[in-house]
């Protein structure tokens, strides 16, 4: 009974009292992969520029993203927690196509709390890439 108890304890992430030698579990970080995507009437020689202008300006010191790798049509940044990259495809009307796929290793509770106001960051960054291409 007392090892089935212990077993329990370390499966939930908590320790009690009377539980000992019970060792703590917290479960392993996954993987999560969140996209989104706009459609850009701009040259793609705009697109880039603005990329990494609204990512410098727009970010508060924290997030901490880099430009690691920059090829014609793809940008990807990276952080301590997250890789980011910025894909360029052709899109309708001979409009271009952004995509954003953001990669970060977290455990799934944190995940769930906050990847809704991740995604509303990704939306308002490829907004303001928008932006900024179409009126140069």
């Amino acid at each position: 009974m007392a090892l089935i108890r212990r077993r329990w304890v370390a499966a939930a992430g908590l320790v009690l009292a009377g539980a000992t030698a019970a060792v703590v579990f917290w479960p392993s970080p996954e993987q999560y992969t969140d996209r989104h995507r706009t459609r850009i009437c701009a040259l793609p020689g705009r697109i880039a520029p603005a990329i990494k202008e609204v990512l410098s300006s727009e970010q508060r010191g924290d997030s901490g993203f880099v430009l690691v790798a920059e090829t014609p049509g793809e940008l990807v940044f990276e952080s301590p927690k997250a890789v980011m990259k910025f894909t360029i495809g052709a899109g309708p009307f001979g409009c271009k196509t952004l995509t954003v796929e953001t990669r970060i290793q977290v455990i799934a509770a944190y995940w769930r709390l906050v990847r809704p106001a991740k995604s509303l960051l990704r939306r308002i960054w490829l907004d303001a890439v928008r932006r900024r291409a179409e009126a140069k």
